[in-house]
């Protein structure tokens, strides 16, 4: 489990004190409380238990947490930059599915950057891929997401690419960047259509709410355009197929 914020433990009983604390390995009493509360997994949560320090080779953080219960908490941060306090501005009115989809990239990323090694950093790529997978698992398609201009421009051929910024999380939603990409995609907006005119009237930092499915992939469940697993993970472009737009 990733912490929100950085925390420390006191010396107890014998215990050494802890410092810098960022991520607590979660236990559970048997296999049964564990499927209970598989669903949560790359979710944000409330959870409740009993502190331990590692004490087998199986704990792999300094404290370790047996859990009593847990429960969904989709509370935002608050913003600590002006840039922050814009999308604040907005974020509050997310819908809940892109709330538990944001969750999922911000929390993964962060589990990424923290891991030991390249072992345990692919780990955290395939559980987030299993995340997605069971998060999109009735259905690729959203609607009535919100998201911040990031990237609008045209091909050789006059079709428009087009990325939106996911409000609190590193993630973009958007189109491939060429036509070559795009074979099989078919992300890419067509000049002159309906959708790309709506485009055309739009500025780069704007806020939209937008529809549209995402494209299924190999390695991140669904289709992700970065060239290596660092990218991937904490600066994650994942391809989108816009169906409309609306300031």
């Amino acid at each position: 489990m990733v912490l929100e914020k950085v925390t420390c433990a006191v010396e107890n009983e014998g215990n050494p004190s802890e410092k810098g604390i960022n991520e607590i390995q979660l236990t559970f009493e048997g296999d049964e409380t564990y499927d209970k509360y598989r669903s949560n997994l790359g979710k944000r949560v409330a959870v409740e238990g009993q502190l331990w320090h590692s004490y087998t080779g199986h704990h792999h953080t300094p404290l370790v947490l047996r859990v009593r219960g847990m429960e969904p908490a989709f509370e935002l941060e608050q913003p600590n930059s002006k840039s922050a306090q814009r999308v604040t501005q907005y974020s509050s009115s997310l819908p809940a599915d892109e709330v538990k989809f944001a969750d999922i990239i911000k929390i993964s990323g962060a589990r990424y950057r923290d891991a030991r090694n390249e072992f345990q950093k692919s780990s955290v790529r395939g559980e987030r891929a299993q995340a997605l997978a069971e998060f999109f698992h009735g259905g690729l398609s959203i609607a009535g997401w919100l998201g911040q201009v990031s990237i609008m421009k045209t091909t050789s051929d006059g079709n428009g690419v087009l990325s939106l910024k996911v409000p609190d999380s590193p993630g973009r939603l958007g189109t491939w960047s060429n036509g070559f990409s795009d074979l099989g995609s078919g992300t890419l907006i067509p000049h002159g259509s309906e959708i790309y005119n709506r485009i055309a009237s739009l500025s780069v930092g704007e806020t939209v709410s937008f529809s549209g499915t995402f494209v299924i992939g190999k390695s991140d469940f669904v289709s992700e355009s970065s060239l290596t697993e660092d990218g991937s993970m904490t600066d994650p472009d994942f391809i989108f197929k816009f169906s409309s737009i609306h300031k």
